[in-house]
C-alpha cells in the first residue's frame, strides 16, 4: 500500500469507521512496520488534542452540517474574491487601453493638416551614407579590388598582392580584399 492510503486507514480507525477485519489487519502493521506506528501515534495525538479543543456542541454542529451536505447536493459554486477582483481590474484596465488609444488615434486623425502622403513627404530624410557597390561611379579602391580580383584570375599573384595591399583599412573592402590577400600566397 502506499502511503495515502495508510494514513486513510488510520484515519478510519481513529474515527471508529474502519470494518473489523480491516481494523485487525492494520494492528497486525502497526506491530511489524515501525514507520506506520509512528505515523499512527503522531495522528492518535493529534485526535486527542483535537477532542480536547473542540467543544462537544460543535463537533455535533460540524456533523450536522456534513449530513445536511450530504443529503442535498446543492450546486454551489465557490467564488475566489481575489480571481474576481483581479478580472475586473484586467477588464477596466483593458477598456482604458483602448479609449486611450481611440483617443489619440482620433486626435492624429482630427488633426487632418496633412495627407497620408503628405506625412511621408514631410518627414522624408536622405539617407546620409553611399553605397560605391553597384554604382556608376567606382573609386579608386573598388577599382583596385576589380584589378586585383583579375589578376588573381589570371594568377598574376604579386600584382594582386600589391592591390589588395593599398586598399585602406577603413574602407568596406578591407575585409574581402584580406581575405584574398590570404588566399593569394
Amino acid at each position: 500500500m502506499n502511503e495515502n492510503q495508510d494514513i486513510e486507514l488510520i484515519e478510519q480507525y481513529l474515527q471508529n469507521t474502519l470494518p473489523e477485519n480491516e481494523r485487525q489487519h492494520l494492528e497486525e502493521r502497526l506491530l511489524v512496520q515501525e514507520d506506520l506506528a509512528q505515523e499512527f501515534e503522531k495522528r492518535r495525538i493529534a485526535h486527542r488534542a483535537l477532542d480536547h479543543l473542540i467543544a462537544q456542541h460543535l463537533k455535533e454542529h460540524l456533523e450536522s452540517l456534513e449530513e445536511q451536505e450530504g443529503e442535498e447536493e446543492t450546486g454551489g459554486k465557490v467564488i475566489n474574491i481575489q480571481a474576481r477582483r483581479r478580472k475586473i481590474l484586467t477588464f477596466i484596465l483593458s477598456a482604458a487601453a483602448g479609449i486611450l488609444l481611440l483617443a489619440g488615434v482620433f486626435r492624429i486623425i482630427s488633426a487632418g493638416e496633412t495627407p497620408p502622403a503628405g506625412l511621408a513627404e514631410a518627414f522624408y530624410e536622405e539617407p546620409a551614407y553611399t553605397s560605391r557597390r553597384g554604382s556608376d561611379t567606382a573609386g579608386p579602391e573598388e577599382d583596385n579590388f576589380k584589378l586585383a580580383i583579375q589578376d588573381m584570375e589570371n594568377r598574376n599573384y604579386e600584382s594582386a598582392i600589391e592591390l589588395f595591399k593599398a586598399i585602406p583599412e577603413d574602407d568596406d573592402l578591407y575585409l574581402p580584399a584580406t581575405y584574398y590577400l590570404a588566399h593569394a600566397y
